[in-house]
């Protein structure tokens, strides 16, 4: 599970609590929004697709007649309205002309995450090849980490692939000297885009810090603990993010989709496993189970478990003994991307070619 109701920074105004249900509620029985403030009305569009996603179409109709909350909104709320946009099909052209004039940045920005194209080879080489260097800023938290990638298929539920380079920026290979990699899913059981509550993961740069706590709600997550996985923190024009980006990938469109995400107030994303079973032999995802946006390991009793196999891997490329006190310890960066090959999950050999033709 990967997204709870609500954004971190508008917690101290709807709180999590029972109150804030009832309050929602109310509004949503009375199709009535004149109770809420300009800003509070904008944000009220995320929280109605829990509750009761037909309502989102009168909501954006009321907003078309009070044009003045777009006139001092922030990114967030003009991104939270474009993310809402699929729920007025018949309306779609109107209502995006409209926020085009209002903002042509954050139209095209959120428009160009749309249209992201996956990487070829040059752009994947170029990925790949990168070193994040020694930094003092955000970045140098996560340089001497680990640098896990996720590279996958346009077509989801397609299991995609982990490879991994250690704290020194080495590539990880097994004893035989064979790249390591693993297989993970980063498909939304909803089949939501990324940019809804509970949809596909997103492509982008995120840092992983470390674990949950305790393995607990096992039925769902399984065993082992999960790794936390979190968004990097806004910066004008992006330019904490682009640090850990090749110069050529900054001019791209693929990472910007994390960008959307984090700002519409997606969270709790994790890498972890599950006690639940893909009953179908025949999904093309088998064994995995999707998920609400979460990465998805394998977990069959007695033939796969995939989170415990990832946590040792990342304590033995940050060279730290695989124990279980020292998975507090992870930290590193977590690229997610997609490649072109469309129809499959892109090899192994595949990428030990890539690799091979830049070391």
């Amino acid at each position: 599970m990967a997204d709870h109701i609500l954004f971190q920074q508008w917690d101290e105004w709807f709180p999590f609590n029972p109150k804030m249900n009832e309050k929602v509620q109310c509004l949503l029985r009375n199709r009535s929004f004149d109770g809420l403030s300009p800003s509070e009305l904008i944000k009220t569009h995320y929280l109605i697709q829990h509750y009761d996603s037909s309502l989102g179409a009168p909501l954006l109709m009321e907003h078309l007649k009070k044009p003045e909350l777009y006139q001092n909104i922030s990114q967030t709320e003009f991104f939270v309205t474009m993310s809402l946009l699929d729920l007025v099909s018949e309306k779609r052209a109107v209502i995006e002309e409209f926020l085009f004039k209002n903002n042509p940045e954050w139209f095209e920005f959120f428009k160009s995450s749309l249209r992201s194209s996956a990487l070829n080879n040059e752009q994947m080489k170029s990925l790949l090849s990168y070193n994040l260097e020694p930094d003092e800023g955000f970045v140098g938290r996560y340089s001497e980490g680990v640098k896990l990638f996720l590279i996958l298929s346009k077509e989801r539920t397609v299991p995609g692939l982990f490879i991994l380079k250690d704290h020194a920026n080495r590539w990880v290979r097994n004893e035989n000297g064979e790249l390591w990699s693993q297989l993970a899913l980063a498909s939304s059981k909803h089949d939501l885009p990324f940019y809804s509550a509970n949809g596909q993961t997103p492509q982008g740069i995120m840092t992983i810090d470390a674990v949950m706590p305790e393995a607990n709600n096992q039925t769902l997550f399984g065993k082992n603990r999960r790794l936390v996985i979190n968004f990097v923190p806004h910066s004008k024009d992006h330019e904490t993010l682009k640090s850990f980006l090749p110069f050529d990938h900054q001019v791209s469109d693929w990472w910007k989709q994390a960008v959307i995400a984090r700002d519409i107030g997606r969270r709790y994303f994790r890498i972890h496993g599950t006690g639940l079973k893909c009953q179908d032999e025949h999904e093309s995802y088998y064994p995995f189970v999707r998920t609400s946006g979460c990465i998805a390991q394998r977990e069959v009793e007695g033939k796969f478990n995939d989170q415990r196999v990832l946590l040792n891997q990342l304590m033995k490329a940050m060279d730290l003994e695989p124990i279980m006190e020292n998975e507090t310890l992870i930290k590193g960066v977590l690229t997610v991307v997609e490649s072109n090959h469309q129809d499959r999950a892109i090899s192994l050999k595949d990428i030990e070619l890539l690799i091979d033709s830049f070391e």
